[in-house]
């Protein structure tokens, strides 16, 4: 009886063991800081984490639609071009321009990683914050992030 007891006590402890969830670790943030053109390429300013090294963002889609007269709501697919493999990211954002005294936009949305080629990144999600002041035809996008 005592041997069994003690059995019951050990597939207990171990079902316990076994049914709390597993805490990892949340990978640090990673940010990029591209200068958006609208007229042609989109270097990549700035960039820490995984995404260092990377050089540029081309647009693969983008669509835009007007909700307001001050506001543009844009999605799509941007392809971020790095030394070990490509990445692609979808993204919603919205372009919200202020008034004629202060005519510059700011961007604000999500984004999320959809396929990489590069396999130091697999996966994540962030925001995206962008400002046009000091940018003329352009927009300055940070985007920050986990990604593992």
């Amino acid at each position: 009886m005592k041997h069994i007891r003690i059995a019951a006590i050990a597939a207990a402890t171990m079902i316990g063991l076994t049914a709390a969830p597993a805490h990892a670790a949340l990978p640090p943030v990673s940010t990029f800081v591209v200068v958006t053109s609208f007229a042609g390429g989109s270097p990549i300013i700035e960039a820490d984490g995984v995404w260092t090294g990377c050089t540029e963002v081309r647009d693969i889609s983008n669509v835009g639609n007007q909700v307001s007269p001050s506001r543009v709501v844009f999605s799509g697919v941007k392809e971020v071009v790095c030394p070990d493999g490509n990445v692609l990211i979808q993204y919603a954002a919205e372009l919200n321009f202020r008034s004629a005294e202060n005519s510059f936009g700011k961007t604000s949305g999500t984004w999320q990683l959809i396929d990489s080629d590069n396999p130091g990144i697999n996966e994540g999600a962030g925001t995206v914050r962008g400002t046009s002041r000091n940018c003329d035809g352009c927009i300055v996008d940070t985007f920050s992030g986990r990604v593992v």
